[in-house]
């Protein structure tokens, strides 16, 4: 079945009736965010369509799209640069979106796209023109996606030979393959959103300077990927490789993913994670990749590894292990494991303040 919404606040936002309350949970999701990485996320969102959001004010405008009528249809009819609206309810249909416009939702938890699974296409193709997804962004700039739940696609949100692309404040799981697919685009945000049960929650690949922050990742389980070669991936929380460039993550949580909370590979270079909380993965982070960096990340509870070097140096000093000596297996201490390439010290030796993670229900006022 569907995962429950992340929940915001004081609820444990994997409670359920198999999984008690734990309030710990929420204590590692505390605030910590650099004043590098607070500038660099400001300078990131500048331009993204967000003044369309922060103009819905108190009252919100009349939905241009409500239940029963067609997304593409008001897509198609846009001019660029516009907002459209969508009520809540739920949408069956397979969207694509060409053009520098804003596409905002009623909330996650009140407008809900189900893929059209019979208007995807992808055989003899190329990677850019795939249509997999129940919301696909190709070929285009300046687009902003936020307040929608998107479920049972290939890919939830797909978007290919883009620039300057913000998804905000969205949910998308029970997908084959990803919850979030970047290929050959940049410059783009996914932020305050919720990747779940899906093979991974987000990929991006052959892509230039992209941001996931303050989002969730979780209980992601591997699969096979039918429109992808039929590879299976193993289940990551967020997956970044085929050669891209400028990888930030701040601020996620990494919870409960079956194989990796992070993966790093393929050629990716200049990779940053700050301020992410990893829990109850299998290995927290892969580093296939030279040059990655981590600082003041959290690792709790994850069964095998924090880190695995996958026999490459990995800078990873200021964070915390989930004990005050510090991380065992190639450390001293008695929290999550690390492997021999990892510069670990020096150390946090007490829980660290992250930031809250996932989405929120209002995607605006911003």
């Amino acid at each position: 079945g569907a995962p429950e919404p992340f929940v915001r606040g004081d609820e444990d936002p994997n409670a359920s009736p198999d999984r008690p309350h734990d309030p710990d949970l929420l204590r590692s999701r505390r605030r910590l965010l650099t004043r590098a990485a607070r500038g660099a996320v400001a300078l990131g969102l500048a331009g993204l369509g967000l003044r369309a959001l922060a103009q819905q004010g108190a009252h919100a405008p009349e939905p241009d799209v409500h239940e029963g009528e067609s997304l593409q249809t008001a897509i198609d009819r846009a001019t660029p640069g516009s907002v459209i609206r969508v009520g809540p309810g739920s949408f069956h249909e397979t969207v694509i979106i060409d053009k520098p416009l804003t596409l905002l939702g009623s909330g996650y938890r009140r407008t809900v796209l189900h893929a059209d699974r019979s208007a995807f296409r992808w055989s003899g193709l190329p990677r850019e023109q795939y249509v997999v997804g129940g919301i696909n962004v190709r070929d285009t700039r300046d687009v902003t996606v936020a307040g929608f739940t998107v479920r049972d696609a290939l890919e939830g949100i797909w978007v290919s030979a883009s620039r300057n692309v913000l998804i905000r404040d969205c949910m998308s799981c029970d997908h084959d393959s990803s919850g979030y697919y970047l290929w050959a685009s940049q410059g783009c945000i996914v932020e305050r959103c919720d990747g779940a049960t899906s093979a991974v929650g987000f990929y991006q690949g052959n892509s230039v300077d992209i941001t996931v922050q303050n989002s969730v990742f979780r209980h992601n389980r591997g699969g096979r990927v039918p429109h992808l070669d039929d590879d299976h991936y193993p289940g990551i929380g967020i997956l970044m490789g085929n050669m891209s460039l400028g990888c930030t993550l701040i601020g996620n949580a990494l919870l409960d993913n079956l194989d990796w909370g992070v993966g790093v590979s393929l050629g990716v270079r200049q990779v940053q994670l700050i301020g992410n909380a990893f829990e109850r993965n299998d290995v927290g982070v892969f580093v296939g990749e030279p040059n990655v960096r981590l600082r003041a990340n959290a690792f709790d509870g994850n069964a095998r590894l924090a880190i695995d070097d996958g026999g490459v140096e990995v800078d990873a000093r200021d964070n915390w292990w989930g004990a005050p000596d510090g991380p065992s297996g190639a450390g001293p201490g008695s929290g999550d494991a690390v492997t021999a390439n990892v510069l670990y010290r020096p150390f946090a030796r007490a829980p660290l303040d992250l930031p809250a993670a996932g989405p929120r229900d209002d995607p605006g006022p911003i």
